[in-house]
């Protein structure tokens, strides 16, 4: 249980940056390279999810309490 509570908040970590990544690339992508992409449903899903702070603080979240209860759990395992 202990090493999946830690998987579970690095894959949480890596799902918010990769999502974050490509949802800025394509805004990016959008408004400096290609302005009609702009028109796009992917772009404008892209810019809406780039706005939404409350994506990041759920994923930390939860990569906080994963991590807390794992590191918990391992110390009692030693103590």
């Amino acid at each position: 249980m202990i090493g999946w509570l830690f998987l579970a908040g690095v894959a949480a970590q890596i799902l918010v940056a990769f999502l974050n990544k490509v949802a800025m690339w394509y805004v990016y992508y959008g408004r400096e390279v290609e302005q009609s992409f702009s028109t796009t449903r992917r772009y404008r899903l892209a810019e809406w999810f780039s706005e939404q702070f409350w994506f990041d603080i759920v994923m930390d979240l939860a990569s906080i309490l994963a991590f807390s209860i794992s590191t918990v759990m391992l110390f009692r395992a030693f103590v």
